[in-house]
Parts: structure tokens; sequence; C-alpha cells
């Protein structure tokens, strides 16, 4: 890039030369050091402020789409959130600012050719960046809306831009129905869950953990607004990835496709729909096996889900594109209909007395136990609404506990749990 525009934006800092000189050479500081609290501002600013001046650039310039920009740092460069995902989670204005503010505080040469501001307007070159499809797209065929993932994990800013598709998708004449599916690009299983960073931020702050639940929740209850709509699992579809499916009207599964609800082990409880949604998708004689589900977090496989009534097919994988499509206008046809759903009260009693453990042989935390338990058995003896407005008060409930905290915690360093309340 300073081949095409010779800026002190591509400039080796002085200070990082001798380490380029010598790579053995060792930094300053000690492996997990933090930035003291007066420097933070200082520090993100410059970082932010240099990724977005790259950003843009490459952006306005088409040297690679938005997605897949976002895509390679996040794999490539283990970023938790690529650039573009940033910026969009910031707000555009506000990223162009900061950006801006970097570029004169730190003199920058040629600023308006390295970093092109207007790419961070939607009416401007950021008309054709796709700042809406980060993490989510969307397409029609045959009457079909297609909303395509992304990203297997969900957090903030892929479920606002699903929200925008599902409203988009529900205002357009042209579509029928609505299937939801990996893209099969970026992403290839239905759902990993919540991006567990989301909820560092919450633990132990109920009135945070609980708006953090609300808003996730509400773009996943356009998907029962309005017009059919299919979920075409594949891969996984682990916690949150599975409230996400059970949100739709159907689902369909491919072979080999896995469906847990592994919260226990994160030491929370489900908070988009899983302590009640599977059920109301099942019949009274399943829901022992879904309380069991629930309450180890163990996995079960596409064919048993069908046994149980959560999904409505298992087909090759190849051919599910074409099934999810052929189910969805079938549904808003009328041609067949749609599966049962229970939007009112059961008496659902849920045995506490199952495996302690979940399926790697982690010992599950009591306290959480007793507090889904309860919760399955108290959503479901109301209705759907009421149900659902329960167990976010109860999930918002679970990420102040003792489990969330050690669970979070152990997942974000990749270790097992040891809960503080285990079970006998």
């Amino acid at each position: 890039m300073r081949e095409e525009v010779d800026s002190s934006l591509y400039a080796i800092p002085d200070a990082w030369k001798p380490y380029i000189a010598d790579p053995g050479k060792q930094w300053p500081y000690e492996r997990g050091q933090k930035c003291p609290p007066e420097g933070v501002a200082v520090v993100r600013a410059r970082m932010y402020g240099m990724l977005f001046a790259l950003t843009a650039r490459m952006l306005a310039h088409e040297i690679v789409a938005a997605d897949a920009l976002n895509y390679l740092a996040e794999k490539a460069l283990a970023f938790r959130d690529g650039p573009p995902a940033l910026i969009a989670a910031m707000g555009l204005e506000q990223a162009a600012a900061l950006t801006r503010a970097f570029l004169v505080e730190q003199q920058i040469t040629r600023a308006d050719e390295v970093a092109p501001l207007d790419v961070f307007s939607r009416t401007g070159l950021g008309e054709h960046v796709g700042w809406d499809s980060i993490y989510v797209g969307r397409s029609v065929s045959g009457g079909v809306g297609l909303i395509s993932l992304k990203r297997s994990t969900l957090g903030h800013t892929l479920l606002a831009e699903f929200g925008r598709a599902v409203d988009a998708l529900q205002a357009d004449p042209a579509v029928e129905a609505i299937v939801v599916a990996p893209d099969g690009l970026y992403n290839r299983d239905f759902g990993h869950g919540a991006d567990i960073g989301a909820f560092v931020p919450v633990l132990g702050k109920r009135d945070a953990a609980l708006a953090l639940i609300q808003g996730w929740k509400a773009a996943l209850a356009k998907l029962r607004a309005g017009k059919p709509t299919v979920a075409a699992i594949v891969g996984r579809a682990l916690g949150g990835g599975m409230e996400l499916a059970s949100s739709c009207h159907a689902r369909i599964a491919g072979e080999g496709a896995v469906i847990a609800q592994p919260e226990p082990t994160v030491g929370v409880i489900p908070g988009l729909g899983g302590c009640h949604l599977l059920h109301r998708s099942s019949a009274p004689e399943h829901y022992a096996a879904l309380n069991e589900l629930l309450l180890t977090g163990k996995s079960i496989n596409a064919a048993r889900a069908r046994e149980l009534g959560l999904v409505s097919a298992v087909v090759p994988v190849r051919d599910l594109p074409r099934a999810s499509g052929e189910l969805a206008l079938s549904l808003a046809r009328g041609t067949a209909p749609l599966p049962p759903f229970r939007t009112g009260p059961a008496e659902v009693a849920v045995d506490r007395a199952v495996d302690p453990r979940n399926e790697q042989g982690v010992v599950l935390d009591a306290e959480l136990r007793d507090l889904l338990a309860r919760t399955i058995e108290d959503a479901n003896a109301l209705d759907v609404a009421a149900g659902g407005a329960l167990e976010e008060q109860r999930a918002a409930d679970s990420l102040s506990q003792s489990a969330a905290r050690v669970g979070v915690t152990a997942m974000s360093r990749g270790k097992p749990p040891v809960f503080e309340h285990p079970l006998a």
C-alpha cells in the first residue's frame, strides 16, 4: 500500500525497529501485563485510528470486501471482532470522527488518500461497502428470502444485522417465506452459541445482563412475527444457535448435524428461549429427554432431534438448500401445516437427579441446576410470552451467580470450569 501512496501512515515507528532487526529481542513488558487505566483511551484511539484508516482505504478501493476483511481479521489475526465489525458497532459517524482525529494528531501525510473517510457514510462510498452485511447476508430467489449467517457465534453486531435482514425480507412483497442458514463460505455451522466475550462486561451486573438478553431476544422475536421461517440446520446448532433455530416456525436438519444446549458448562441458563421453546415444539412424552438435554448440556444428533420433534426432517446436506426452500414455500402456501407449537401453559416436571456431569466429564454447578430446573418448570407453566419474559429475568439472575463467573472465565481461557457448588 505504501508503494501506491507514500504516506507516513505506513512508516515503521522508530520504537519498533530494534525488534524488527532482532526478532529475538524481548519487548519491555510481561506477558499478561495490563495497560494502566490512564493509558487505555490513548491506546484505543491510536489502535483504532490506524486500523480504521487502513480499513477505509481497502474498502474504498475495493481491495477486499467488508465481510471478507472482517473474516480474515477474525480467523487469521485472531481479532475478537474484525475492523469492519468494530466500525459498525461504534457507529459510522463516530468511527469517522475517531479516525479523523488520529490522522490529525499523528500528522499523517496524504491523509485524504490513505484514509478516504467517505467510506464511513451510507450515502457516499459506504453505500457499496455493505455495512449491514458484515455478518449477515440476505437474498431473494423464487419467493424465498434467504438470511445467510457469516459467523457462527452470536453477538451485538450480528444480531443487529440479523434483525434488519428479517425486517427487510418481511416487508418485501416478493418474499413468501424466509430460510435462515449458514452462508457456507465464511461459516459452515448453523451456530455455536453466544460470543462468550459479550458476557464478560455484564457478569455480576443484573440490569446490564437483562438489557443484553432482551436486546438480543428482540431480534429473534421477529422470526415468528410474520411470514413462515425455516432454520436449515447444518453442522452444529449449539446454545444460542439452537435458540435462534427454535425461534423459527420450522427446522430441517442436514445429516450429521449436532444439537445441544451447553449453557450449564458456561455457568448460565438459556435466555433466548431454550428453557421452553424446545418443549413447546415437542410432545409431552419427550419432555423428560429435553429436560436432561438442558440440565446436562449433552448433545444429540439430527435423527434424535427428529424423534423429539425438534426438526421436521433430516436430509442429506447437499439437499438441504432445496429442501429448506421447498418446506418454507409449502408452509407459506398452505400445502403443508406449520409444525406444532404450544403457545399456552403446560405442566413440565423436571427431575434434578440426572447426570451431574457434561459430556466431557465436567461436574456441573448445583445452584445453577436448581435455577435452570425451576425456570424450565415455571416458563412452561405460562403462555409463551410470559414464559419468555420470566426466562429473561432468570437468565439475568444466572449471570450474577458464581457459576457464570467461573464458567465464562474458564471458557475464555480454554479450560474446563471448576464450579464452587459441584453436584454430588
